[in-house]
């Protein structure tokens, strides 16, 4: 199993994640050689490296792409342990949780898209990136406070679907010094992620 990567993208990491949870094999390349290792290359390997496109996993000899698609992907594929928990309402509560990181927070930050103007001064551009962070996580924080399944994790107390993606959405307000002092179960949570070496290992691998 191969996953294709850019640096400092956040989405892969959690697919990184969602797979060492699942104690699966995989190897890490850059998006640059997806046409190089793959075969037969197709057009579509050379659109995504052309456009760095990622996460792209490839598994039993076809290529995966989008993070949350992926990583429902390797639910179905290999079921254990079961990532996306619970019941209907349980799911639909990960999803939205999910669906708040990977297109309200993490698309408004992410160096690849040009959100952020190059003429402007770093500090303005750091105040960007805090802001939509800032408004992400205060919709986050009330969600998960207000969930009565929320244990050590978002869900319970075992990592599921939803911590692959709320740990990579917290070392990015690291990366850009948020202040998370007023998100005390993001906080929590995340403590309780970091204390797994599925979690603390892709944070030392994905370190820029």
């Amino acid at each position: 199993m191969e996953l294709f990567v850019r640096p400092g993208c956040a989405l892969s990491h959690t697919v990184r994640i969602a797979l060492r949870l699942k104690g699966l094999e995989y190897h890490v390349y850059p998006i640059d050689s997806l046409p190089e290792r793959v075969r037969p290359v197709l057009p579509f390997h050379r659109v995504l490296a052309q456009t760095r496109t990622t996460p792209v996993l490839h598994d039993l000899h076809r290529t995966y792409i989008q993070s949350h698609a992926i990583n429902e992907y390797l639910d179905e594929e290999y079921p254990e342990p079961v990532l996306l928990v619970g019941t209907a309402r349980d799911r639909v509560q990960a999803r939205s949780l999910i669906e708040i990181i990977t297109t309200e927070i993490l698309p408004l930050i992410d160096d690849r898209i040009e959100s952020v103007p190059a003429t402007w001064p770093a500090d303005r551009a750091a105040g960007w990136r805090q802001h939509w962070l800032s408004r992400g996580c205060t919709v986050l924080e009330a969600m998960l406070a207000d969930n009565p399944a929320r244990g050590h994790f978002c869900h319970g107390d075992t990592p599921t679907l939803a911590d692959c993606y709320l740990a990579p959405m917290v070392w990015a307000a690291e990366k850009y010094m948020l202040d998370l002092e007023p998100f005390p179960t993001i906080r929590a949570i995340q403590r309780a992620c970091m204390a797994l070496p599925e979690f603390a290992e892709v944070a030392l691998e994905v370190d820029d």
